[in-house]
């Protein structure tokens, strides 16, 4: 599963690395959502995806019996472009867990939170984020979710002159996890 897909280059990577699974790309963007439908069959992978065009928050994905790989880079968005319903989503969802959110979270704190529902134990992800989650109070609930529930194997933080998003002031982690 491709949260966030884009052009679904993670999804890509992941379908020619596993020759097997079923390929998933949630994307909102209809536009993004095409770019991501032909890049996957240009690949010759259409056979086996979906690009499911919905918000990855409320994506109706279904529970397999078999592991999960949850892999992407998020889009980065600042809480300031959230609207006050996803923000109290964050503050509601993150409370099924027994933790709290600040609604000053940008939209990469969101997805970690989707993926926390989504996922069943055993599942695996990684994830390309802002880094800022690691440093700031708002990032307390990822913190807490990948101490717990989400299982962080590792923590790579990408150098801050790479600029890994541009026209950003910001640096990038690799975060990888397997539930439970």
């Amino acid at each position: 599963i491709d949260p966030g897909a884009g052009s679904a280059r993670f999804l890509v990577g992941a379908g020619r690395a596993f020759t097997d699974p079923e390929l998933i790309a949630v994307e909102l963007d209809p536009l993004a959502a095409i770019l991501a439908r032909g890049h996957i069959a240009a690949a010759g992978l259409a056979s086996r995806s979906r690009v499911l065009l919905h918000d990855y928050r409320e994506a109706p994905i279904s529970a397999i019996e078999a592991q999960t790989l949850f892999i992407g880079n998020p889009p980065y968005v600042r809480h300031h472009l959230l609207g006050e319903a996803w923000k109290d989503w964050l503050v509601q969802s993150a409370s099924r867990y027994g933790l709290r959110a600040s609604q000053l979270a940008g939209l990469h704190v969101h997805f970690f939170l989707a993926t926390a529902r989504h996922a069943r134990p055993g599942d695996v992800g990684v994830l390309v984020t802002a880094a800022e989650w690691m440093d700031v109070n708002y990032g307390h609930l990822v913190r807490q979710l990948l101490t717990g529930v989400l299982g962080v194997r590792d923590i790579q933080v990408i150098e801050p002159e790479a600029m890994p998003f541009p026209g950003t002031a910001t640096t990038a982690v690799v975060t990888g996890f397997e539930v439970g």
